[in-house]
């Protein structure tokens, strides 16, 4: 609620010692990469479960892979002249398709494992824009964003992984960040334009307790993303 507040009184600033502008409401999806370092995660269990095939014959494996994740926005911004203040709400998950492998000891049951991934970010962003003409612009920004991560790694018999020994373990934290951004956006009609956007987030792996606190992965906020959207324009 805090960083909200924060957030609408630099908007609210910008409004007041603007004299115009355009405010800018935009619905946005596309696919973000390696969330929440997924693939990180899903690469230390391959390499235990390949370690564990080498020194007991018989045992089979099926590696996790990790893919893409589906994202969707909510966004709002503050364009006067040259300058571009923007915020939003950002929500990215693996719902779709979660990442699964398996490993199959000789005489024991079959571990399955899945991981169950959810971000939700707030960005704040600055930048320049680039007008093309009276219908199209580009833009450029950067700024801070945090993100509210939940991972779960879930398991039906977890007797053949050490790093993670229980049936399924939840771990989430609140991981703060930067960004960059470049986009382009060209009017429809008077009020509605269509927008394609790049996102870089930066930040370095946090290491992340489990809520029953015996065992911890290293999760962040580190990808890139591009997404696609219709944008709703007041001009004042």
């Amino acid at each position: 609620m805090k960083y909200l507040k924060i957030i609408l009184l630099i908007l609210f600033f910008c409004v007041d010692t603007q004299a115009s502008g355009i405010f800018n409401l935009g619905l946005m999806a596309g696919a973000a990469s390696d969330a929440g370092n997924l693939e990180k995660i899903a690469g230390d269990i391959n390499m235990e479960m390949r370690e564990y095939q080498a020194n007991h014959p018989g045992t089979t494996v099926t590696e996790i892979e990790t893919t893409y994740a589906p994202v969707f926005s909510a966004n709002l911004a503050y364009i006067n002249d040259n300058l571009l203040l923007k915020t939003g709400w950002e929500y990215t998950s693996n719902i779709l398709y979660n990442p699964e492998g398996s490993i199959k000891p000789s005489g024991l049951q079959k571990n399955v494992i899945e991981l169950d991934y959810s971000r939700f970010t707030f960005p704040v962003s600055f930048g320049i824009v680039i007008p093309l003409s009276n219908r199209n612009r580009f833009y450029f920004a950067g700024g801070l964003n945090m993100s509210y991560v939940l991972m779960k790694v879930k398991q039906s018999n977890p007797a053949a992984l050490t790093l993670y020994p229980n049936e399924s373990h939840t771990y989430s934290a609140f991981i703060a960040g930067t960004h960059i951004k470049c986009g382009g956006e060209t009017l429809i009609d008077r009020n509605y334009s269509f927008a394609l956007e790049f996102t870089r987030y930066l930040g370095n792996p946090t290491k992340i307790k489990s809520e029953d606190e015996n065992s911890e992965i290293f999760m962040g906020v580190n990808s890139f993303e591009i997404t696609a959207g219709i944008n709703y324009n007041i001009d004042f």
